[in-house]
This record gives structure tokens, sequence and C-alpha cells, in this order.
């Protein structure tokens, strides 16, 4: 069965110019063999996040 991941994105705008972009993922699991256990593929995962964030605010800013 394939398992679906929901993505919404808002971005905020926060006062001279900047802006505050945020994501909500649901639906991850984190490897098609089932490997949700390890700790460290949802710690990669929230950091790609981050550094995806990052450069949509600083294309903004």
């Amino acid at each position: 069965m394939l398992e679906r991941t929901l993505i919404k994105f808002w971005i905020t705008k926060q006062g001279a110019g900047s802006v505050l972009p945020k994501v909500r993922e649901s639906g991850f699991t984190a490897e098609p063999d089932g490997d949700d256990e390890d700790p460290r593929t949802l710690d990669v995962n929230n950091e790609r996040w981050a550094e995806a964030l990052e450069a949509v605010r600083r294309y903004f800013d």
C-alpha cells in the first residue's frame, strides 16, 4: 500500500520585509522498508526541512 504524506506551507509576513515560513508534515514514514524506528531518519528529515525553510526565508527577505 502506498503511504501518503501531506505537506502544508505557510508564509507569514513579519514586519519590515521579513517573513516566517512554516511547514507541517503529516503521514511521514521514514522509509518504504519500515525503518521508522531509527531516530536519525526523523532527525535528517527535520534538518532538511529546516534548510528548505531557511532558503524560503532568505528568498523573501
